[in-house]
């Protein structure tokens, strides 16, 4: 999967966890001799994930913002033209 593929907060959760799983790996077996790798990787994962889950979140409540206000137009624009029909009805 890739980013341009990710379609709902959903999926983009789960592609940045795997991509900083990756590298999280990556960078901690460059100097395994060290015997805090495993916790600077550790730590490195952690995050990377907090990071993803802090893009996924605001990815969630802009598209869910959009949406509410893009119903709220709507609704308005329907209601303003059945005021209309009604007063030119009523003329």
């Amino acid at each position: 999967m890739t980013p341009e593929r990710v379609l709902d907060s959903g999926q983009a959760i789960f592609y940045l966890r795997k991509e900083s799983r990756f590298y999280g790996k990556y960078i901690g077996n460059e100097d395994a001799t060290r015997s805090w790798s495993g916790l600077r990787k550790n730590l490195i994962a952690k995050v990377a994930l907090s990071f993803s889950d802090l893009i996924a979140l605001n990815l969630a409540l802009f598209l869910s913002a959009a949406t509410v206000q893009g119903i709220w137009e709507n609704w308005t624009v329907l209601f303003r033209r059945s005021k209309l029909n009604t007063a030119l009805s009523h003329s």
